[in-house]
């Protein structure tokens, strides 16, 4: 099946074409560092899990966490 025999083309086309500003609110409280030193912090993270059975199942699992406190604004960048 071709992409242009679907609904994804033309919900493509009119997504690229009709350009709408868009809001959205998100709370990261749960998110917040309990350290607030001023400068640069950061986090990684590494997760495995393999499953053997029915079925052989293995997962990867990345994270990381970067936070920057300055004088005026806390900044954080946050990827699981």
């Amino acid at each position: 099946m071709l992409i242009r025999d679907t609904l994804v083309w033309p919900t493509l086309m009119i997504t690229v074409l009709v350009p709408c500003p868009v809001s959205a609110q998100v709370n990261t409280e749960s998110l917040r560092a309990s350290e607030e030193e001023p400068g640069f912090s950061g986090a990684l993270g590494f997760d495995l899990a393999a499953r053997a059975g029915n079925v052989e199942i293995v997962q990867l699992g990345f994270s990381g966490r970067l936070d920057y406190v300055g004088d005026r604004a806390t900044t954080f960048l946050i990827g699981r």
